[in-house]
């Protein structure tokens, strides 16, 4: 499983730099779900995420019921799949990578229970992450409830790997369904960040947070957690 940490360690001078690129992001997301634990607004008021072909899919099966809707960024290609009666999970990438980065993003579906909390499954993630890193740093994007259902977006950035000249952000979203608990996964594997090489851009940044936003779970036979409009309740 991916997902990973917080507290943030070891603060550089230059580190001011990228907290305003994390305080954009969060802007982008803030209105994702309610800090305050009201429902957020009805799905059909938000795009659902798209593929490369614009729609939404809905990536736990079937079409109907309680459905995660998300696609990967257009034109990334499936790099791992794995299902059991304990975890549904996809992993994707880009079709090219520049060398020596990798990213990827996982979508991940587990029916067990209790169903985790969403706040405390995704911080354990990043304690886990900031173990390994020299300088880490967790940023609360969104959390509360997003179309009727508990959810938790933070963002993970570790400068520098203990073991290696390499760095990591990770951006991670956990939303807790009524059957099931969903994870989605957008990690950046690159060189280590430095004071002029930040480890994601602004506009990168920007990307992410609205990929984010478009992503969530909905169940087509019950009106307190709407699906978009069309067939199987999916945006055509």
């Amino acid at each position: 499983m991916l997902l990973e940490a917080k507290h943030a360690r070891a603060a550089r001078p230059w580190k001011a730099g990228w907290l305003l690129l994390i305080a954009a992001a969060a802007a982008g997301c803030a209105d994702s779900a309610d800090r305050s634990g009201a429902a957020a607004a009805p799905a059909a008021a938000a795009a659902p995420a798209a593929g490369a072909d614009g729609t939404a899919d809905a990536v736990s099966p079937p079409q109907e019921g309680e459905l995660l809707l998300a696609s990967p960024p257009g034109g990334w290609i499936e790099t791992g799949a794995l299902a059991t009666a304990a975890l549904r999970m996809a992993e994707y990438g880009p079709a090219a990578e520049d060398e020596g980065t990798m990213e990827r993003v996982t979508f991940e579906a587990q029916p067990g229970r209790p169903l985790p909390d969403p706040i405390d499954f995704v911080l354990g993630v990043s304690r886990d992450l900031a173990k390994r890193c020299k300088s880490f740093a967790d940023t609360n994007i969104a959390s509360g409830l997003e179309n009727g259902y508990p959810t938790s977006v933070r963002l993970l950035i570790c400068n520098e790997f203990e073991d290696g000249p390499q760095g990591q952000v990770v951006m991670a979203k956990a939303i807790q369904g009524k059957e099931q608990f969903y994870v989605i996964t957008r990690r950046r594997l690159g060189p280590a960040a430095t004071e002029d090489r930040p480890p994601l851009s602004a506009q990168a940044m920007a990307e992410w947070s609205a990929y984010f936003k478009g992503i969530r779970v909905c169940d087509t036979r019950d009106p307190e957690h709407p699906c978009p409009t069309g067939g199987n309740g999916v945006d055509s």
